[in-house]
């Protein structure tokens, strides 16, 4: 389970409730590069109006019985490149500008902690490239249950990205701040909390 954040307000944690709204607000989209493999590292706040979770949505592939796993771009980068060079990241768009959060509303209420469940699939695209921000899609699916309803919903990043990554499909899962998996690497694309 996620790290519980505290309020302000109160010295407590306070446990998430279900609800049926939330905000979500971008904060960082970039790119990495490495060889042939061109994929993004995604940024994105979610609160209920009480508990906050700060993830990062990484590239990975489905590891099935016989199916080659994928390999990311930091993967290629220490494996393959003889050069001895990090993936090269882009940031097309960073905490320093601003978007109006999203309002996501559900059907049935549910907590912070489901909206975003620890084991996911969740898949992004960029949907929409406008004057000085873009939309990107998110459709998250949880990995322990697959009969559970598909959340989805889109969020507004400032800045420009390159007009090839458009509407282009990419599987990963999102991390909450606190996963293990999260390389101290990746945790520069979090905002500092108390958590650390």
């Amino acid at each position: 389970m996620a790290p519980i954040h505290l309020h302000p307000r109160h010295r407590k944690p306070i446990p998430p409730k279900p609800v049926k709204k939330f905000w979500l607000s971008a904060y960082t989209f970039s790119v990495e590069e490495a060889g042939p493999i061109r994929e993004p590292l995604v940024g994105l706040s979610v609160s209920d109006g009480t508990n906050w979770r700060f993830c990062v949505w990484i590239s990975s592939g489905v590891i099935l019985p016989g199916v080659k796993p994928k390999v990311t771009a930091r993967d290629w980068a220490v494996f393959y490149n003889k050069d001895n060079q990090n993936a090269k990241e882009t940031i097309y768009s960073g905490m320093n500008d601003k978007c109006p959060p999203t309002h996501y509303q559900v059907l049935n209420p549910i907590t912070i902690d489901e909206l975003v469940p620890d084991k996911n699939q969740t898949q992004i695209a960029i949907a929409k490239q406008m004057k000085d921000s873009f939309l990107v899609r998110f459709i998250i699916a949880d990995g322990n249950d697959q009969d559970k309803e598909r959340q989805g919903f889109m969020v507004e990043y400032p800045g420009v990205v390159p007009g090839d990554l458009i509407g282009k499909p990419f599987w990963g899962a999102l991390h909450k701040e606190g996963d293990s998996i999260i390389s101290p690497e990746l945790h520069r694309a979090l905002p500092a909390t108390s958590y650390y």
